[in-house]
């Protein structure tokens, strides 16, 4: 009884997570990203790989109360992923990895943590069972997998807010989540531009984390979160070198102390209030000068 054996370079959920992973890391240290022109290779409409990554994200982004409804998608997927050319997604897959390799280090590319690994290797799993017709796996397993995909189908499903801020990526390149990690870049540019600044590295790392959490909107909700007892505290120590005559700086302070207040009871963290944290992290950059100079 043959078992099954996930495999990082293979699994083409993985391959895209890594790609958009590393676009972000070195967009973020503002070098030209060789994994963007990967994603538009390999990923680009047409492509064996773009088929298949397709299916994954049928599997890992739609939800349903439904347990049947939830049976019926997962078997048509899997009906769809029977329908691909193996020979060029193999071969594709093949090119991909041999390009990353002569790019990046390969085995910190893929050391990066995938917080929906689990469900990318169930999906990876449960595509191979299809194909490995000759073989007698072991049922268990298979059903393991079949489990784990099921449930990231049926749970509760937290209904989208229409944000039309005008910091927004979707403003710009449309649905698609491939072009949204592929036009991050737009997003800081726009900041920057807006209040004619640099990003400092408190505003990276949150921007980071929100390209990070497109898989996951709990992702970011989580860590701004855990940041905002730590923004609290320290605004209002850097707070106390503000003379009570800078009443512009004085406003600004307690409008953001009740934005602060107001996001931590929120259940998912939007573009608005990502856009409200970088003008949180202005205005500490303000404070922090007027205490260098006293």
């Amino acid at each position: 009884m043959s078992s099954i054996k996930h495999s990082k370079y293979k699994n083409t959920g993985v391959l895209f997570e890594l790609l958009a992973r590393q676009i972000t890391e070195d967009t973020l240290n503002d070098k030209e990203s060789i994994a963007a022109s990967y994603v538009r290779k390999y990923f680009k409409k047409g492509t064996e790989l773009n088929k298949e990554y397709l299916l994954y994200k049928i599997l890992t982004e739609n939800k349903t109360s439904d347990i049947n409804k939830a049976e019926r998608l997962l078997n048509e997927v899997i009906k769809q992923r029977k329908k691909l050319n193996n020979s060029s997604l193999k071969k594709q897959k093949y090119n991909l990895i041999k390009d990353i390799k002569e790019s990046y280090i390969l085995e910190d590319f893929f050391n990066a943590k995938i917080m929906n690994y689990k469900l990318l290797a169930s999906i990876y799993k449960i595509f191979e069972s299809e194909l490995l017709t000759e073989s007698v796996l072991n049922p268990i397993e298979v059903l393991g997998a079949k489990e784990t995909i099921l449930e990231s189908l049926c749970s509760t499903a937290k209904p989208k807010e229409e944000v039309k801020d005008e910091f927004s990526i979707e403003n710009y390149v449309g649905d698609d989540k491939e072009l949204l990690l592929l036009s991050y870049k737009i997003l800081v540019e726009k900041f920057n531009k807006k209040y004619e600044t640099t990003l400092i590295p408190e505003q990276k790392m949150l921007l980071r984390e929100y390209i990070y959490s497109v898989s996951n909107d709990n992702l970011l909700t989580e860590y701004v979160k855990k940041q905002i007892p730590i923004m609290k505290k320290e605004i209002e120590t850097l707070s106390k070198n503000v003379d009570p005559k800078e009443k512009v700086i004085n406003i600004k302070i307690k409008e953001l102390s009740t934005d602060l207040n107001n996001i931590l009871t929120e259940n998912k963290i939007t573009e608005n209030h990502l856009v409200k944290l970088l003008k949180y992290y202005e205005l500490l950059k303000e404070l922090k000068k007027l205490g260098e100079t006293k």
